[in-house]
């Protein structure tokens, strides 16, 4: 910012449709979002989460595949001020488990694909009840993103978190034993994502850059490099 602190992380997305609405922010086989339709998605999403009473400091499971979703649900906890809690799609029950009691969520994210993983907990018994789950139906792709964002949600506020407080969770993977949390502040995110801009920048990268997402968005060099930083570049 112009007194010199960093942004808060979750304000990463908001920046970048306010200075580059029309260009095109994520591109899949599938579908192409500008960052207009992806700030307007997110919000969409932050508003279904707040209906289940997700607020500050509240933790989010994510337990999606590299995708679209996997964006917009990223911001959409973030813009509440929530803690993302992106999880390793390939764990197995007594992993996923033990994050899940460990992590206090109340909230998962979660892939049609991967639903059944988490029944399966239930039906054999690893944890006694799982907070409320939502899938992709839970995002809105029915209503037109307008040509303005602020004007159709004029209430709507990121709500910021310190810049010292947890607001990314993320697991190890447990190869010496039970996975075990990583706590990241806003500045931790922000220091990281500065020091790679730094670095591709005196290559000569610029704001026109395309980057090519092939790592698994729950490890967090994907998170930085595929994530963060071209959205806040």
């Amino acid at each position: 910012s112009p007194n010199g602190t960093l942004l808060f992380a979750g304000r990463l997305l908001e920046n970048a449709y306010k200075r580059f609405p029309d260009k095109a922010a994520l591109i899949t086989p599938q579908r192409t979002l500008t960052y207009r339709e992806f700030y307007f998605r997110t919000i969409l999403l932050s508003k279904k989460f707040a209906e289940y009473n997700i607020k500050p400091r509240d933790r989010v499971i994510l337990f999606y595949e590299n995708s679209i979703e996997f964006f917009i649900a990223y911001f959409a906890i973030w813009q509440l001020g929530a803690i993302v809690v992106p999880i390793n799609t390939f764990l197995h029950e007594r992993e996923l488990a033990h994050i899940i009691n460990d992590s206090m969520p109340g909230l998962i994210f979660t892939s049609p694909t991967l639903k059944p993983k988490l029944d399966t907990l239930i039906l054999g018994q690893h944890l006694a009840s799982l907070p409320p789950v939502l899938s992709n139906d839970a995002i809105d792709w029915q209503t037109s993103a307008p040509a303005r964002v602020e004007d159709v949600f004029p209430g709507f506020a990121v709500q910021e978190l310190a810049p010292d407080e947890l607001c990314v969770l993320l697991y190890t993977s447990g190869t010496t034993g039970v996975p075990k949390g990583v706590m990241l502040s806003s500045n931790n995110v922000m220091t990281n994502v500065l020091q790679g801009y730094a670095r591709f920048a005196a290559n000569g990268m610029t704001h026109d850059e395309r980057f090519f997402c092939v790592l698994p968005l729950f490890h967090v060099f994907a998170q930085n490099s595929c994530l963060w930083l071209p959205i806040m570049i």
